[in-house]
């Protein structure tokens, strides 16, 4: 199976006004829909948000925002997360098996301490932080090859090595299993039994990354006109000269 995960877990079942957040984080037009099990909605489609809570975290699926996570510095959406649920662990988790793309962070307690990723054609495109203890295991089977990169043996394939975007799956699930208490692949109850609330929406996001390219080729065109500007001006002047 190839799993495809795009959610934030976060370790508090605070109350919280589910519009009110979403707004918050840039998503408006929040329309409710139908609720759905976790398992449909790991990776949700655009359009679409889900909510729901499970054991002690609240758990937010959302498309693109954990992508945008996967960097050292700190969001202005991390931030607002941070602010709507204080002195907590919050993680982002997305993952393309398929593609081998993988990927996580960890705010504690209002700080930044981890964020780790890659893919298959980019390899790891971010490191920061101290591993986290859910890393731990894995970590102990790995060396640092001749070529300066991470590779893996497990104990189930002796006699194989494995590159790190090849365990980024496993990253992902130890992590996922600092808030379930199982890795996700074994959280049947979770995946098949706990329905998230759902919404559709207008994504901002989207309209912001519209706006800025149509800023960007406004400069180019105002640039263009000024050059030809120049040029004719350039021209004329020296055509009344002679």
């Amino acid at each position: 199976m190839g799993w495809k995960l795009s959610t934030i877990f976060i370790n508090s079942n605070k109350e919280i006004n589910d519009v009110e957040l979403f707004n918050s984080l840039g998503f408006q037009d929040i329309t409710p829909i139908e609720p759905k099990a976790f398992e449909e909605i790991l990776n949700p489609e655009d359009g679409e948000l889900y909510i729901g809570h499970y054991k002690d975290s609240t758990i937010l699926c959302i498309p693109t925002l954990p992508y945008l996570f996967l960097e050292a510095s700190l969001s202005n959406e991390e931030s607002i997360l941070m602010n709507t649920f204080p002195n907590t662990d919050i993680s982002s988790l997305v993952l393309q098996s398929v593609v081998n793309f993988w990927g996580f962070t960890l705010i504690k307690d209002g700080t930044k301490v981890r964020a780790k990723g890659g893919s298959s054609e980019e390899g790891l495109l971010v490191d920061f932080g101290t591993p986290l203890k859910e890393e731990l295991e894995l970590l102990k089977n790995s060396k640092i090859n001749a070529d300066g990169e991470r590779v893996y043996h497990l104990d189930a394939y002796p006699d194989e090595e494995f590159t790190e975007d090849e365990l980024g799956e496993e990253y992902v699930f130890k992590v996922c299993e600092r808030y379930i208490g199982a890795t996700l692949d074994h959280a049947d109850d979770l995946l098949f039994e706990t329905k998230f609330r759902g919404y559709s929406y207008k994504d901002t996001h989207e309209d912001s990354k519209q706006s800025e390219k149509i800023e960007k080729k406004t400069k180019w065109i105002k640039f263009i006109i000024y050059i030809a500007i120049f040029f004719i001006l350039r021209f004329a002047v020296k055509h009344l000269l002679e």
